[in-house]
C-alpha cells in the first residue's frame, strides 16, 4: 500500500453506471494529479475534491496511474472509502458457494473470485486506515 500526499490539480469527474435492469451501480471517479503524478479515485459515494485542496491518498501504482484506494482531504476535513462492506459480504457469499458447487466444477470459477472480493475488502479498509490515521 502506498501513501501520497499533496495538492489536487487539474480535477475531472466522471460518473460510471454498470449493470443490467434490475441491477445496476454507480461508481464516482475522479482523476487528477498531485505533484504532476497522474491519480484516480473511484468511490461508490461523492467524492469531494477541488483544485487547490491538499490530501493523503492511499492506494498502488498501475501502470504509471496512482490507482487510490481511499482519500483524506484536509482542507474540507472529510474522507472517503471504497465499498468495504459490500466486498466483504459479496465476497463470503461467493466463497461459501464456490466451495458447495466444486462438485459440479462451477465452484473452481466461485470460490476464486470470492477469495479474491474478501482480500479486496482488507485492502480497502487499510487504505482507508492509513488515510484516517495519518500512518
Amino acid at each position: 500500500m502506498e501513501k501520497l500526499r499533496g495538492v489536487v490539480n487539474k480535477v475531472r469527474f466522471s460518473t460510471e453506471v454498470s449493470g443490467g435492469e434490475n441491477n445496476t451501480s454507480t461508481s464516482h471517479v475522479a482523476v487528477f494529479e498531485i505533484d504532476k503524478r497522474p491519480v484516480e479515485l473511484k468511490l461508490p459515494g461523492s467524492i469531494i475534491l477541488d483544485n487547490g485542496d491538499e490530501v493523503l491518498l492511499a492506494g498502488k501504482v498501475k501502470k504509471g496511474l496512482f490507482k487510490a484506494l481511499a482519500y483524506k482531504n484536509f482542507t474540507n476535513n472529510v474522507s472517503g472509502k471504497g465499498g468495504v462492506i459490500s466486498h466483504m459480504l459479496l465476497g463470503v457469499i461467493f466463497t461459501i458457494v464456490g466451495l458447495v458447487t466444486i462438485p459440479f466444477g462451477i465452484g473452481l470459477i466461485f470460490a476464486p473470485a470470492g477469495i479474491y472480493m474478501i482480500w479486496y475488502s482488507q485492502q480497502l479498509s487499510k487504505a482507508y486506515k492509513v488515510v484516517t490515521s495519518g500512518v
